[in-house]
């Protein structure tokens, strides 16, 4: 049976069948809704003015956008309708081909048990999905490099979690996660930005930024060709700008949270804490096979400043090894397309079934 595979980020949702190479497409995981207005001295809203992912995109400097997926979970049940209703109309499949077509959906660890009992419980019961497996996305991604033991770091726009995988299967007292990521980078750009005068805040200033970040981003340790670009960047209204040393500073987060006046470790001590958790004859290989996923890795030099600063907390004698795939950002669906073509994989779908006589017990005893 063939399987859709839906990596359900924060940022954005990558969906496509178990049968392609790559994700039939990539959707931005935003709604917009209309501004209210003020008629006759009341604020009245249009409720029918809903827009959902790539139908916002002509309409952003007229819309209040929100990201119904915040840190892994959804933040209203309604949403969980609105989203994959989209994801199916996206698809062309009519209420027969959902009902023959199983489903997998990624996740964080650590994800609220109530989140999956909401999705399983729109799909299965208003959908008529025949199957659902929710995957770690960790797990996922390291699958998605064709490896199945490592250590791996996945860091996305909300969340970045670590932990160290065995045989396709995640070691739960290895678990970290903060709740920060590529948003993050990107808000302190823009911060930085503003700061030197440019933009303000609407819906489009914060997708133009990001845009911006994805381009220019660096850490201090990239080493680009002199002259791969002059640091412009032409607004959608045709005016220029010149790029500075924000572009540095803004993934100095990633490593110092502090900056933001935030409490969280720092990508490297995250890496650190997770292999550390393991017996100690095991480190030194875990130190040796770190993959680094998720679209936040991307962020050019991020991979030599992340050995920097892992080196400076561990023996200096011991090796430290990081992978970076070509596209970080796929890794997580391409593991999803890769263990659901598995034969052995079968018997781990949650059936509708499983569902009516399990309840949410079944997540704990078909998970990875």
């Amino acid at each position: 049976m063939k399987s859709i595979i839906v990596d359900l980020g924060s940022s954005a949702i990558k969906v496509g069948y178990n049968n392609e190479d790559s994700p039939k497409f990539e959707l931005p995981s935003y709604i917009g809704e209309t501004y209210e207005q003020i008629i006759d001295g009341k604020i009245v809203k249009d409720e029918n003015k809903t827009y959902i992912s790539l139908t916002c995109n002509q309409f952003l400097d007229n819309l209040k956008l929100y990201y119904p997926i915040k840190n892994g979970s959804f933040k209203n049940k309604e949403d969980i309708q609105l989203i994959f209703d989209y994801i199916y109309k996206q698809l062309e499949q009519t209420p027969e081909e959902i009902s023959s077509h199983q489903i997998l959906i990624s996740e964080p660890i650590f994800n609220s048990l109530q989140n999956k009992k909401n999705i399983a419980e729109y799909l299965f019961e208003k959908k008529n999905v025949p199957s659902i497996f929710f995957g770690a996305q960790p797990v996922l991604s390291l699958l998605g490099t064709g490896h199945t033991s490592g250590t791996v770091l996945e860091s996305g726009d909300n969340i970045t979690q670590c932990c160290i995988v065995k045989e396709g299967c995640s070691l739960p007292n290895t678990f970290v996660r903060n709740n920060y990521g590529g948003a993050d980078v990107t808000e302190y750009f823009k911060t930085l930005l503003q700061r030197r005068g440019y933009f303000y805040d609407n819906s489009s200033t914060y997708q133009t930024v990001k845009k911006i970040k994805e381009q220019f981003a660096r850490t201090k340790c990239y080493k680009g060709a002199e002259g791969e670009e002059n640091d412009t960047y032409k607004l959608p209204d045709e005016t220029m700008i010149r790029i500075g040393k924000e572009k540095i500073d803004c993934t100095d987060i990633l490593f110092d949270s502090n900056i933001i006046g935030k409490k969280y470790s720092g990508i490297d001590k995250m890496i650190c804490d997770s292999i550390n958790n393991m017996d100690i004859e095991l480190r030194i290989k875990l130190f040796s096979e770190i993959f680094l996923c998720g679209g936040n890795t991307a962020i050019k030099g991020l991979p030599e400043s992340l050995h920097k600063e892992i080196k400076k907390r561990i023996n200096k004698y011991s090796k430290v090894r990081l992978y970076t795939p070509k596209k970080p950002q796929n890794c997580c669906w391409i593991g999803g397309k890769a263990i659901t073509s598995l034969d052995d994989f079968k018997n781990m779908w949650i059936t509708k079934k499983d569902w009516e006589e399990k309840g949410d017990k079944i997540f704990k005893e078909k998970a990875i």
